[in-house]
């Protein structure tokens, strides 16, 4: 962490009040001053003024089914953790679970790897493809609610790996070629060759990072 008066840098880790080691992702929601910090250990950390508070009821989860924290987004108080149990929602103001969405064909569970939101929608990278439920909606964890947006308008069908908003944009990724959603269709901005390990918004563009190096796609 980084005080802003001074620049000067404080550690954060398992040694000093974090709850785990290896870090998967992490998100900051400027209405409550939260960092939420998740694991590959299926913990979540919401850190709030120095003190961490550990959310552990995702770990503690009914024994037998596949535990995976893949990312975390922040809005508006509330972290929206992309999982194999599908959207865990955490209240960033009571610092516990507020439920989860099972947003998979029939109600059933399917992997969610990101979450992009902006004011209008609520979009999810799932292993079932791209999805989308209006924010006003007032039960996002009815399924129905959910609309499938993969293999359509240029978008193939198959599972999406992410979603981001860059200069209010929507892009997407899918078998290693990035998407830009413009003039009411999906058009490929970028294409990789080595394996994607991960996708994010810059100041100046999107960095894709591939395991032989690192890549920018930068959209103006």
């Amino acid at each position: 962490m980084v005080e802003k008066e001074d620049n000067s840098v404080h550690r954060l880790s398992k040694v000093n009040g974090l709850s785990a080691s290896g870090i998967r992702d992490i998100a900051w929601d400027s209405s409550t001053a939260s960092l939420v910090v998740v694991y590959t250990n299926a913990y979540i950390d919401v850190v709030q003024n120095e003190t961490v508070d550990l959310i552990p009821s995702v770990r503690q989860a009914a024994s037998g089914l596949q535990k995976d924290l893949w990312s975390v987004s922040c809005r508006n108080g509330l972290a929206y953790v992309s999982s194999s149990l599908g959207i865990i929602v955490v209240d960033l103001k009571k610092n516990e679970v507020r439920e989860t969405y099972k947003i998979g064909g029939n109600g059933d569970t399917t992997t969610v790897y990101a979450v992009a939101l902006n004011g209008e929608y609520l979009y999810a990278s799932t292993a079932e493809g791209l999805k989308r439920c209006p924010t006003s909606n007032v039960n996002p964890a009815d399924f129905r609610n959910w609309e499938p947006l993969s293999g359509k308008a240029g978008l193939p069908e198959g599972p999406t790996a992410q979603a981001l908003f860059y200069q209010e944009e929507l892009f997407v990724v899918q078998n290693n070629t990035l998407y830009r959603w413009a003039e009411n269709r999906w058009l490929p901005v970028f294409t990789g060759t080595g394996e994607w390990k991960q996708v994010e918004a810059s100041n100046n563009g999107i960095l894709v990072c591939e395991a032989s190096g690192a890549s920018r796609s930068e959209e103006r």
